[in-house]
């Protein structure tokens, strides 16, 4: 297995953290809302058997800087990209879950120049291509209701983001790309009954190279830090069916 190490690069707000291992093409990892760079430990040194692997903390997660008040997923989107580019110093894959995949949108809508290809990957309510059906998924999720309700001062953060990521156009940007695209879906059963599975469809819609399917069941972690092995094996498949369009 690659060691993996951390670092920092500057950013105009503060440092961002980041964990790396492996050697050759960047493929850039961002984690799901609130979460951190950590939440991918076990799955980094599996992928950095053939590829260099960078995961990002993003702004008020991990050992990045707090954000002094809200901002935008466009905003947290640039400040991600530029610390990408600084780390992979070339062009790179993205990966992007949950919360990570808008950042990942933007990051692919804005910079195409930079980006080989985007693996947009989320748990079902998180993929839903409609703006208002996603604000309905995602805003009546238990999770999000029970942050968003809070009035804890330590999650301030996580709620702004939580709240941009409510109010991002992703549609807009996924339309709009022109980079390689494809669709990882977390399924679970309380998700099939609610929405229905959205990734097949997605992908027919957005022209993606190609789309898969995880099945999650009561009680897995959404991230999938028990099953790296499998995680690891999408994630390849689907940057070699990007890289061959």
């Amino acid at each position: 297995m690659a060691a993996v190490r951390d670092g920092f690069v500057g950013s105009h707000e503060g440092q961002i953290h980041f964990l790396t291992a492996g050697h050759g093409d960047p493929l850039v990892l961002l984690p799901h809302g609130g979460r951190s760079a950590q939440m991918y430990g076990g799955l980094i040194p599996i992928l950095a058997q053939h590829r260099r692997v960078i995961a990002l903390d993003p702004p008020g997660t991990g050992e990045s800087y707090l954000p002094d008040g809200r901002r935008s997923i466009p905003e947290l989107a640039e400040t991600l990209h530029a610390a990408a580019r600084k780390v992979a110093k070339s062009r790179y894959t993205l990966y992007g879950m949950n919360g990570g995949n808008k950042l990942g949108a933007a990051m692919a809508a804005a910079h195409p120049e930079a980006i080989d290809g985007f693996i947009f990957a989320g748990l079902t309510h998180s993929i839903v291509l409609s703006n208002s059906a996603r604000e309905v998924t995602l805003g009546r999720h238990p999770a999000v209701r029970l942050l968003l309700d809070a009035d804890n001062r330590d999650d301030a953060w996580r709620r702004d983001f939580c709240r941009a990521v409510i109010d991002y156009d992703l549609e807009t940007a996924l339309r709009s790309l022109t980079v390689p695209l494809a669709v990882l879906e977390f399924a679970t059963e309380e998700e099939d009954e609610r929405i229905g599975r959205q990734g097949e469809a997605l992908a027919a819609e957005l022209g993606a190279a190609a789309a898969s399917v995880i099945e999650l069941s009561a009680g897995d972690p959404v991230s999938l830090e028990d099953r790296p092995d499998e995680l690891a094996y999408a994630i390849r498949m689907l940057s070699d069916a990007m890289s061959h369009t």
